[in-house]
């Protein structure tokens, strides 16, 4: 990643908290949260829960594009959690397309 691109995808993040600080209320980030993780083969994860927000029965289906191993996502809503997989290279990917399906809804 060069040092333009993490400055977005710090943008993004940013965002990302801002969502997470508003269903802030005490009880609700001891239980549930945002997760952003490296896996193995590599590539990031992106975990967010939706429980007890205005998004919980949120539903997106799949979105998958795999073109290779070094060039793939594959993101969903499903109840009450986003979760979003994607190559070294889409991590911001992930967190856009978590934006657009919440500012869509």
């Amino acid at each position: 990643m060069t040092s333009k691109t993490l400055v977005h995808v710090a943008e993004d993040v940013d965002e990302t908290a801002l969502s997470y600080a508003e269903n802030c209320d005490g009880m609700w980030e001891h239980m549930y949260g945002v997760e952003i993780e490296t896996l193995d083969n590599p590539g990031w994860h992106v975990k967010i829960d939706l429980k007890d927000t205005k998004y919980e029965n949120m539903f997106r289906g799949e979105v998958e594009n795999d073109n290779g191993d070094v060039d793939w996502i594959r993101c969903t809503i499903n109840d009450t959690e986003f979760q979003g997989f994607g190559d070294i290279h889409k991590l911001k990917n992930i967190i856009e397309m978590f934006k657009d399906w919440v500012v869509s809804s």
